[in-house]
């Protein structure tokens, strides 16, 4: 599924660009051409999301034993960084505009472009959303977050288009540029802090620790937790931590109630894969091990 989403997204991304760039060199416009060159970024990044999806989908292996779904951290933060490098070039080219007050700009077909690529970049956020809501792939929420930005700074230059046709004020499509730049550096960012995140190992959502917390202190079996670790890589949720049991339980007993906690929460999501890791205590002896670590 994911994989042709993302195919699905660069044939479209592909076919706006071109039609921009088009019309931007035609039209003399710096924030239409901006748009394109981000168009044609937007192609290239989601290729590259296409390799990324596949590998982060191999099973472990002898060289990688957890996989390689890091990759998508990895996507995330190029992806971010590709984002803002463009970013910086739109800020440069309309700053340059303004200084060399080239302001002669053919708005017809401008116009008619910027109100197609709205729409058609509207239809690929709707796709991107479909598939992330059911995959919950980082890769493919890091494209559907991008081409949201790509129909907003649209949304702006169409605009600044507008506001030129009716009023003759030509700077505003430096001024846009130069503000369609600035939005493209703030969306970057986000990217990149996704990509290093997932890179870092950062927990899962806070709802979805608490409502692992719900089920471990609501088993009637359990005498509490410790060392609870928690992260994603790949579309795997990696839960571990140490439950502390009466110690005169039985074996088999232990093991079913590691069982039914381990099953309660994998049916937290579904849809989710789920790597979790239960050793089992009689008692809190955390504070003990740590202490020690600390001598």
């Amino acid at each position: 599924m994911e994989k042709k989403a993302i195919l699905f997204v660069s044939i479209v991304s592909f076919f706006i660009a071109i039609i921009k760039l088009a019309v931007g060199i035609l039209s003399n416009s710096v924030a239409v051409i901006a748009s394109s060159i981000d168009s044609i970024l937007d192609t290239l990044v989601s290729l590259f999301n296409l390799f990324a999806i596949s590998k982060s989908k191999q099973p472990p292996n002898k060289r990688f034993n957890y996989g390689v779904g890091k990759i998508e951290g990895l996507a995330s933060s190029i992806e971010g960084l590709v984002i803002f490098a463009s970013g910086l070039y739109i800020i440069y080219a309309s700053v340059q505009k303004y200084l060399q007050n080239d302001f002669g700009i053919e708005l017809g077909y401008s116009i008619y472009i910027m109100i197609f690529s709205m729409f058609a970049t509207l239809l690929i956020v709707f796709v991107l959303g479909k598939v992330y809501a059911k995959t919950k792939n980082l890769i493919i929420k890091t494209d559907m977050i991008h081409y949201k930005t790509d129909f907003y700074t649209n949304g702006g230059i169409l605009i600044s288009l507008v506001i030129i046709y009716f009023t003759d004020w030509y700077f505003v499509d430096a001024l846009i540029g130069f503000l369609v730049g600035l939005y493209i550096l703030y969306s970057a960012t986000d990217l990149i802090k996704d990509g290093v995140y997932n890179l870092l190992d950062y927990t899962l959502e806070d709802e979805t620790i608490e409502a692992i917390e719900d089920i471990i202190n609501n088993n009637p079996h359990a005498n509490g937790y410790h060392l609870f670790r928690s992260r994603s890589s790949g579309g795997v949720n990696f839960v571990e931590f140490h439950l502390v049991l009466n110690f005169e339980i039985k074996l088999f007993e232990a093991y079913e109630v590691s069982q039914a906690i381990e099953n309660e929460i994998k049916n937290l999501d579904k849809d989710k894969n789920w790597s979790i890791t239960i050793r089992l205590d009689p008692y809190h002896d955390h504070e003990e091990r740590l202490e020690a670590h600390r001598v």
